[in-house]
């Protein structure tokens, strides 16, 4: 399996998209094999410092599973963000849903260098929640998670603390994401 950084992005502060980081076929593969998973919710709600509501599946197989526990992959992000990176700490796969969301928060806990965010789903619309935002203290940058798109944002050396917006629409967005040391 190979990545395209041809559509790489670099924004301020550690954070870094890549575009259509899988052709088509590569996408539509994962999507068919995540929308058969056996998803758990996974809810925190009534905490005064981080919320969440989404459901997630903590064992994805699929051959992007693999590649993101190679070192071709970790030598990808390497390369393309000048960042060291020793392992894959974690991959899970997440889908969100109506109602569900997280609130602002960062990732840096323990060993966490570098987030990924693999999304996959079909025609998502901003209007329909489910973006990525980053607080930039001024205001907040928000994507529209992408078929075929991979994210990444240093938790290391940046704060980068981010949300989820919540989903109204009767759609579910999906994303094989953890954590590289």
């Amino acid at each position: 399996m190979d990545l395209s950084a041809g559509l790489k992005k670099e924004y301020s502060q550690g954070l870094w998209t890549f575009e259509q980081a899988l052709d088509d076929v590569q996408s539509n593969s994962v999507l068919e094999s995540i929308e058969k998973l056996d998803f758990k919710d996974s809810t925190k709600q009534n905490n005064p410092v981080f919320n969440y509501k989404f459901k997630k599946c903590l064992q994805p197989k699929h051959k992007l599973v693999d590649y993101i526990h190679s070192n071709k992959f970790h030598k990808f992000i390497e390369y393309h963000t000048g960042m060291t990176v020793n392992s894959t700490l974690s991959c899970w796969a997440s889908a969100y849903s109506r109602g569900h969301y997280l609130t602002p928060h960062r990732d840096s806990v323990s060993q966490r260098k570098i987030t990924y965010l693999f999304y996959f789903h079909r025609g998502w619309q901003a209007e329909w929640g489910g973006n990525i935002a980053f607080d930039r203290q001024t205001h907040w940058q928000m994507f529209v998670p992408q078929m075929g798109t991979l994210v990444l944002f240093d938790v290391d050396g940046y704060e980068n603390r981010h949300m989820v917006t919540e989903v109204v629409a009767d759609q579910t967005r999906y994303a094989l994401t953890g954590w590289l040391t």
